[in-house]
């Protein structure tokens, strides 16, 4: 093997080279030529031995599109490097819809379903583990007809006009996803598992005293349950069909850190929001105790123009990913992304005071303590005098806040079904407006209510069947209120810890180790 490359590392590697220094790259830092050779080496191999394409002359009338290598670097938790990657992407601009490609939309894991999980599995204790196929695009015959360029490095060894007909999926192609996703759900329904309806990611088995989940989120695959050797089979028919890497118990999955001992599972972007300060220029800023200044309310003409909007919506888009595990970001993400349109000074500044708090509080994140009973309890609130230029009538607000919440614990109860756990109803919704809470348990029709949609209405018909009930909360004890509004310090503070969020590398025994340097 190692003369195999070396004979084809002189003779094809300088075309390659150059592309790899100058073109359609994603990341080379902390690497040199020899490894960027071999990294494309090894993908190549691994192309010609999926057949992934073969070569013929370009039919008269189609066009072929064009490719480029992508590389790559993945790192762990801590931020040191996990691996490289060197990719051969398709460039699919020019894909034609209905000849190159029909249906393209593959289902992702939903971050709800994710911590739910989660919360079972801790509950339950679990095993949680995770696993990665290798090369998850490549293993789909491609049944559109799709013609690519000969990769640079080898087109001057075949005659002009020469391509590769693409007879497998390849990165980069628009019906990637989607070929990947129906052949895993194929695969997995074979086994016995059946695909979840309230999310189409998840997958369960389920025996009277064996439960074992799986969610997938494009490759990348979480499996959770209580049967070691069940979950061990499973990999190894996984591993047969597919070819993975079994990466054991979790510890690092989509961003999100997981630190776990026999009492606790604490989830924490660290590594992310460390990035993010990094990314915003702020690490050597004075921190901020709030992320918003509740006294400043965000109006859209307020300020002037940026000249350049990218660097806010980038700010925006990654503060988004942070809420995962930050709920008490949530409203600061939604606020600043009404204005990504026409972003102005006084926006931006807004932001970079979240940016500035998420300094203070690199490590937090969101803590399941396996003493907790599992129970289904929803807040509900609503805000609008937060935003003056949306003003609203609070009753109404709130009225469809709730009805909101009750179709959310609704998807929740039918997703705890899933685990086999059965929640009990009336499912409590902890509301601080009592005006509308006799509005929802009462079938009055007032003057000032017959604008509201029908469609609101159905919170009447799941309190008269006994599925929720609405109850009232003193505001001083509303944990909503930290997702609606800016809060003062003191309230901030007194919302997070109810909310279950802390510093995990402040708690004793836990697994992990802290080198951001970052307090």
């Amino acid at each position: 093997m190692e003369e195999e490359m070396m004979t084809w590392r002189w003779g094809e590697m300088r075309m390659w080279r150059l592309l790899a220094k100058y073109g359609g790259r994603r990341a080379t830092v902390g690497v040199d030529d020899g490894m960027v050779v071999m990294l494309i080496w090894r993908g190549t191999k691994c192309l010609e031995k999926n057949n992934t394409w073969e070569l013929t002359t370009l039919p008269q009338g189609k066009i072929a599109i064009g490719g480029k290598l992508v590389l790559k670097i993945k790192h762990k938790a801590d931020g040191n490097i996990e691996s490289y990657k060197a990719r051969l992407v398709a460039k699919r601009l020019n894909q034609k819809a209905g000849i190159e490609y029909n249906e393209t939309f593959a289902p992702v894991a939903r971050m709800v379903t994710l911590r739910t999980l989660l919360a079972v599995s801790i509950q339950h204790d679990w095993i949680i583990e995770k696993l990665d196929i290798n090369n998850a695009f490549l293993h789909e015959d491609l049944n559109e007809e799709v013609y690519m360029q000969v990769p640079q490095g080898y087109s001057h060894q075949f005659p002009p006009n020469t391509v590769c007909k693409l007879k497998k999926s390849l990165y980069g192609l628009k019906q990637t996803n989607k070929q990947w996703f129906e052949k895993l759900t194929t695969f997995l329904k074979s086994l016995g598992y059946k695909q979840s309806y309230v999310d189409t990611s998840l997958f369960t088995f389920k025996t009277a005293k064996t439960s074992i989940s799986l969610l997938v989120y494009v490759d990348d695959i979480l499996i959770a349950g209580n049967d070691k050797s069940l979950i061990e089979s499973l990999k190894t028919s996984l591993d047969a069909k597919f070819s993975i890497k079994d990466l054991g118990p979790i510890h690092y999955y989509l961003g999100i850190e997981f630190l776990r001992n026999t009492d606790r599972l604490a989830l924490t972007q660290r590594k992310y929001a460390l990035d993010l300060v990094t990314y915003a220029g702020l690490l050597d800023v004075k921190p901020s105790v709030t992320p918003l200044d509740p006294n400043k309310k965000l109006i859209p003409n307020n300020g002037n123009l940026l000249p350049d909007p990218s660097f806010y919506r980038a700010l925006v888009g990654k503060l988004l990913y942070l809420t995962i595990t930050r709920p008490n970001l949530s409203f600061a993400a939604q606020a600043l992304s009404q204005f990504l349109q026409q972003p102005r000074t006084t926006h931006m500044k807004a932001l970079l005071k979240v940016i500035i708090y998420i300094k203070l509080s690199i490590r937090q994140g969101l803590l399941f303590p396996t003493q907790n009973t599992l129970h289904l309890t929803a807040y509900c609130d609503s805000d609008w005098v937060s935003f003056p230029f949306t003003k609203r009538s609070v009753t109404e607000a709130e009225y469809r806040a709730l009805a909101d919440s009750t179709c959310e614990v609704t998807w929740i109860q039918c997703l705890l079904e899933e685990f086999q756990i059965n929640v009990p109803t009336p499912i409590p919704i902890m509301c601080d407006n009592a005006s509308f809470i006799a509005f929802a348990s009462n079938l009055v029709h007032h003057a000032r209510s017959k604008h509201i949609e029908i469609d609101c209405h159905f919170v009447r018909d799941k309190v008269k069947a006994w599925q929720i009930l609405p109850q009232y909360i003193s505001t001083k004890n509303q944990l909503d209120d930290i997702l609606t509004k800016g809060l003062s310090r003191p309230l901030h503070y007194n919302c997070l810890t109810k909310l279950g969020m802390c510093n995990p590398y402040t708690l004793p025994t836990c697994e992990g180790d802290d080198k951001t340097g970052v307090k």
